[in-house]
């Protein structure tokens, strides 16, 4: 029999979301399992420089990049406020939450981690890092002509996770 001692809880902060934290949380009780609690903010895909420095130069692109270095230095304030904005909105979404569970609850929320750059990776390399049992994320339900239809990063951490995934629909 397989244990589940650390469920991956990933958010989106919808309604959708918080409604499927709710079953990681009655899960994590009945297993006596730890949450962690994640959120990918999206990143641009980088372009490959060599294919770049050919369409516009090298020169041109290495100006571009200094630039962008500069702007980086400049934003890194910013990333850093944003971070502490969604660390704070992720508490309290768990918080919010989580007060719809009896007050004897024992569930421990182990870590809240944010990401940034792919989603689908993010998903997996963080369950892996924090050695999660199983996956939990909810799953808005779309249907063409009576079959569910998957979106991509549903679809991704399906096809990647070696993990069982529960995907929670929407509330009816």
């Amino acid at each position: 029999m397989h244990e589940i001692n650390k469920i991956l809880f990933v958010t989106d902060l919808t309604a959708n979301a918080a409604h499927a934290y709710q079953y990681a949380l009655t899960m994590a009780e009945r297993f006596g399992a730890a949450i962690v609690v994640m959120h990918v903010m999206e990143g641009t895909a980088s372009l490959n420089e060599e294919a770049l420095g050919k369409w516009i130069g090298k020169r041109r692109l290495d100006a571009m990049k200094d630039k962008a270095k500069e702007e980086a230095r400049d934003a890194l304030i910013g990333k850093k406020r944003e971070h502490e904005i969604m660390q704070e909105a992720l508490e309290n979404f768990c918080t919010e939450v989580g007060q719809a569970c009896p007050d004897d609850s024992k569930v421990t929320s182990d870590a809240i981690v944010i990401t940034e750059g792919r989603v689908v990776d993010g998903i997996i390399d963080t369950c892996k890092k924090q050695d999660c049992d199983m996956i939990v994320m909810a799953h808005p339900v779309r249907r063409v002509i009576d079959e569910p239809l998957f979106g991509a990063t549903t679809r991704g951490v399906l096809r990647k996770s070696i993990k069982p995934v529960l995907l929670v629909p929407p509330e009816q």
